[in-house]
């Protein structure tokens, strides 16, 4: 028997590419052989959802009856399902749904499926999971429960107490005279007044103590990302800075004013020669762009590019470089006015009950 155990920088087996080309036979002699349907990439995602994405509906079949988790979300709390309806797959949504997979799950943003599916602009797929938001829900059979005794019901209601007050808090502030006080709700409503954006912090205590800790720099999210482009089918077009001479196109230079290429960004990367993440998506943009205008939209390597600017806006996507533009746009709102608010922000602090 063969053993497959080669996985990428992005911790891919071979499934990954084969449920993303959606070769079914190939996938079920890979899964005869040992293979693992099941491994979990650096995004949090596994097989399933990249054949689910391209539209694979008898792939993710397949995937599916080998055990996947149809329900399996990722870093961001989608499932294969979302995936499929960002790109417009009602055929695979159906079948997904049909194999188990809720479409009243919700990710991070408290989305579901059918958000992403109006994104997609497909007017059946939209039609469709907007029925199925009126449809009945299945009644589960009513399950027996064992009758606890009086002592274990009692050791239950003081664990519950005690998780409930572990994770009980209150807004404290220090007066002039170094004096704790419990802020009230009217101390707190003026607090919103003037200073919203450090309030939005202690509304959401929880987005305070999850957001930015052990965050990946955007540096090596950025590099992370160009050396996934750099390996993908018809990137070696963009590795290296156009040569008019060597390509026989002598009026290159007079159309493109500002040519840029994937070598260049990454030794830009390696140099640190960014002032953030905004320069780094701009210049990769450019490269798509100047391809476009210089050759067309629908030439050969016109289309190769475009399928490339889908692919980075999916890593892009899967690696929430969002936050990062988020982070630079909120350094550059600062005024003098709330720059006093890292002074404040030191005063009020969040004290266990």
């Amino acid at each position: 028997m063969l053993t497959w155990v080669f996985k990428d920088k992005l911790r891919q087996n071979i499934i990954f590419y084969v449920a993303r080309d959606g070769k079914v036979k190939l996938l079920e002699y890979l899964v005869s052989e040992g293979v693992g349907v099941a491994e979990v990439d650096t995004h949090g995602q596994i097989p399933l959802f990249y054949a689910a994405r391209e539209g694979h509906t008898e792939t993710c079949r397949s995937l599916i009856a080998n055990g996947t988790d149809v329900n399996h979300a990722d870093v961001v709390k989608q499932t294969c399902l979302f995936y499929s309806a960002k790109s417009g797959h009602l055929d695979t949504c159906k079948a997904l749904i049909e194999l188990g997979a809720k479409h009243t799950h919700t990710d991070k943003k408290k989305q579901t499926a059918l958000f992403w599916a109006k994104k997609s602009e497909n007017p059946q797929l939209i039609e469709y999971f907007e029925s199925l938001k009126n449809q009945k829900p299945t009644v589960a059979a009513p399950v027996i429960a064992k009758e606890k005794s009086v002592s274990e019901s009692k050791s239950n209601k003081k664990k519950k107490t005690r998780e409930d007050q572990k994770y009980s808090y209150h807004l404290v502030y220090t007066d002039e005279s170094g004096n704790k006080i419990q802020m009230t709700k009217a101390d707190f409503q003026k607090f919103i007044e003037s200073h919203p954006q450090l309030a939005e912090f202690f509304q959401h205590p929880d987005k305070l103590q999850t957001e930015g800790i052990e965050r990946e720099s955007w540096e090596k999210v950025a590099k992370k990302i160009i050396q996934a482009m750099w390996k993908i089918r018809g990137a070696y077009h963009f590795h290296t800075p156009v040569d008019p001479v060597r390509l026989s196109c002598l009026d290159y230079f007079d159309v493109i004013k500002n040519p840029m290429d994937f070598g260049t960004i990454k030794n830009k990367l390696n140099n640190n020669l960014y002032d953030g993440v905004a320069g780094f998506l701009n210049e990769m943009r450019l490269v798509f762009s100047n391809c476009v205008t210089y050759n067309g939209a629908e030439s050969e390597i016109g289309l190769i590019s475009k399928n490339l600017e889908k692919e980075f806006d999916r890593l892009c996507h899967d690696n929430h470089i969002d936050q990062y533009l988020h982070d630079e746009g909120k350094s550059e709102m600062r005024t003098e006015d709330n720059r006093g608010d890292d002074d404040m922000m030191a005063g009020i602090f969040f004290e266990e009950r």
